[in-house]
């Protein structure tokens, strides 16, 4: 949908998030672009030496972390360029994602093959991932709604939980005790970090964690995504009833 609208246009989606063409002569940092930034026509911006038409993302969420998302794709292959993420009240970016060089053809084999180097040993690891583990082995069972958010259909019909809409989303991850002594090390240790009765908290940009303290079940929730504080407190208290 990139660039296909006229003019600046703003469009509900799904009710969670509102859609806004960028304003002409944008420059992919939400600010006026510079020349140097723009193609000749003086409309689109300039990035990996391709025009790309942008939209800005806002959440309508109220828990939502995220004040925007400019989003810049190549509009023939509808391929993202550049990604600008602002949390609340920031004037900057929090996380900026661009190419530097770009390409729709297909690379020649020997640009992506792999090749031993002299010396090295391959061995292969089958061991699943951390999060794949709890998800599987985990003693915690999400529900389906969480904080008011609906359970999405990543990671279904395991011990972990994703939950929200767009951009605005968390995690619920039921930890186990070794796991959680160590994390709760580390947040402490961690600048910015809020000790509470029902847990632990940073926050670092628009993303926000939190530790719930240990239920009546014998469970601890760590929750992470780009939703307030307040949002993860509720959710914790849920998963504890």
């Amino acid at each position: 949908p990139c660039g296909s609208s006229p003019g600046p246009v703003e469009r509900g989606v799904g009710g969670s998030q509102r859609l806004r063409r960028l304003p002409v002569g944008s420059g992919g940092d939400g600010h006026a672009g510079t020349r140097s930034d723009l193609d000749p026509a003086g409309d689109e911006a300039l990035i990996a030496g391709r025009s790309a038409p942008g939209i800005e993302l806002r959440p309508a969420d109220p828990l939502s972390t995220i004040d925007r998302v400019d989003v810049w794709a190549e509009p023939t292959s509808g391929l993202v360029l550049r990604v600008d993420v602002f949390g609340n009240g920031d004037r900057n970016s929090t996380l900026s994602t661009s190419f530097l060089d770009f390409s729709i053809s297909t690379p020649q084999p020997a640009d992506t093959a792999f090749l031993l180097p002299s010396g090295a040993a391959a061995r292969t690891d089958t061991r699943p991932d951390f999060a794949a583990a709890i998800d599987r082995l985990g003693r915690g069972a999400p529900p389906e709604t969480l904080a008011g958010m609906p359970r999405t259909p990543l990671l279904q019909g395991g011990s972990v939980g994703v939950y929200g809409r767009g951009v605005t989303t968390f995690a619920a991850v039921p930890l186990p005790e070794r796991t959680l002594s160590s994390l709760r090390t580390q947040l402490l240790a961690t600048p910015g970090v809020v000790i509470a009765e029902d847990g632990t908290s940073v926050n670092v940009g628009p993303i926000t964690l939190f530790l719930s303290q240990r239920g009546t079940d014998g469970i601890s929730w760590l929750l992470t995504g780009t939703v307030t504080l307040d949002a993860l407190r509720a959710a914790a208290r849920e998963l504890r009833q």
